[in-house]
């Protein structure tokens, strides 16, 4: 439903609120598929290190199993 005399939505005031709602939904979402595929890298990240650490048979090696947090003594690790 539309407000005859402003053509806006009834939730907002005007169109300029309408615009302003809809830039800050896009903005929302864009961060959270940037945060949810950064970490999708990451994990794919970290598989080809553990891949590649086996292929060569080399010295062990230690791969995070989640981003570090702000101190370092909250990073759990995985040995390969």
């Amino acid at each position: 439903m539309t407000d005859a005399r402003t053509g806006a939505a009834l939730q907002f005031d005007d169109p300029r609120q309408r615009r302003e709602a809809a830039s800050l939904g896009m903005w929302a979402f864009l961060a959270t598929e940037i945060l949810f595929f950064d970490q999708v890298r990451f994990d794919a990240n970290a598989e080809l290190l553990r891949q590649a650490a086996r292929a060569l048979r080399g010295p062990e090696v230690v791969v995070p199993t989640q981003r570090p947090a702000h101190s370092p003594s909250d990073v759990r690790m995985q040995q390969l």
